[in-house]
């Protein structure tokens, strides 16, 4: 029987959610499809270290995006291409083979490009009731699960050495980019005015260089860039902080309760489906006292690590839902 050949396609240049998600997706694909990997050049976040080697990545330059990928695409000749963000989704054409095209829908929805997708991958039900009134190819709506992350096996004294944190301080921290989305401002500038005795703020991801520079003579607050071993660092918070403006699902919430952390997290369309039913502590997203009333109330009570029940983000399960869709269509 002819195995089943799928084209995954992100020309992001950085590392976040929905990179980690498709290289999960991808990884476990690999074990029973062909599967390609077509990304930026310029990407150098996304490569054999995390992809594992059953997958051919194709690498293509921001000039004539649309000509490279044409040609990679007749040259694989498809069943299946996945799109991921919309860069890759607006360009793709299924003038260029016999092939269905899927895209995951990270971001916010565009309806142009999307217009030529048999189906669209959704992350809440937000997302879903606004997609279905202008889509009218097959939805599924899906939870995502915390994807498999390589550990240096970075012990907790060793991190807390290495960042010059005191063994018995309070530990707030979060993980993901210093965008405006993501509310990392928020965190730092109410972190900063609080002041709290023997307490550490700790952040990580891409665009940190800017705030690394604002902050620079809080010793209390320790910025760092992007981390290939991110489940090494949960371990050294106490609490984990979440105060995204807007998300689509949000995956490190996820990432975050595997490890049993206690959690801060604003509400937000991309988690207000699911993460109430979860003993967690809400904010209203960009509400500052809110925020800092959560802060005070963990720094004070120092909430205990708690087991969540996490048996609707079971990777097994969701990926063979996507599968199922593939055949679908």
């Amino acid at each position: 029987m002819k195995m089943i050949k799928i084209i995954h396609i992100n020309l992001s240049r950085g590392f976040a959610g929905a990179e980690r998600h498709m290289i999960d997706l991808i990884n476990y694909q690999s074990k029973g499809y062909k599967t390609y990997l077509i990304k930026s050049k310029n990407n150098n976040f996304i490569n054999y270290s995390n992809v594992k080697n059953k997958t051919k990545i194709y690498k293509i330059s921001k000039f004539f995006k649309r000509n490279s990928l044409k040609k990679i695409i007749q040259e694989i000749n498809p069943d299946i291409i996945h799109t991921h963000l919309g860069d890759a989704s607006r360009i793709v054409s299924k003038k260029w083979g016999n092939f269905k095209l899927v895209a995951t829908c990270h971001m916010n929805y565009k309806r142009k490009h999307y217009t030529n997708h048999d189906g669209i991958i959704v992350l809440n039900k937000t997302q879903e009731n606004t997609i279905k009134k202008q889509f009218y190819n097959k939805i599924l709506r899906i939870n995502l699960w915390a994807p498999s992350i390589k550990s240096k096996g970075q012990s907790k004294i060793y991190l807390l050495n290495k960042l010059n944190i005191k063994s018995k301080s309070y530990i707030f921290g979060s993980i993901g980019r210093f965008h405006y989305q993501k509310g990392f401002d928020l965190i730092l500038k109410i972190f900063n005015k609080l002041q709290l005795k023997n307490c550490y703020l700790v952040l990580i991801g891409n665009g940190h260089t800017d705030y690394k520079k604002i902050y620079k003579n809080n010793d209390k607050i320790k910025i760092l860039g992007h981390k290939n071993n991110p489940d090494d660092y949960l371990k050294i918070f106490n609490t984990f902080v979440f105060p995204s403006r807007w998300e689509s699902f949000g995956l490190s919430l996820i990432e975050a309760m595997r490890k049993n952390l206690p959690i801060i997290t604003s509400l937000n369309e991309g988690n207000k489906d699911w993460i109430k039913k979860y003993n967690v502590t809400l904010f209203n997203s960009d509400n500052e006292n809110q925020l800092k009333k959560a802060f005070l109330k963990h720094y004070l009570k120092r909430p205990r690590k708690q087991k969540y029940n996490l048996n609707n983000f079971k990777s097994n399960i969701i990926i063979k839902k996507i599968n199922k869709f593939y055949k679908s269509i």
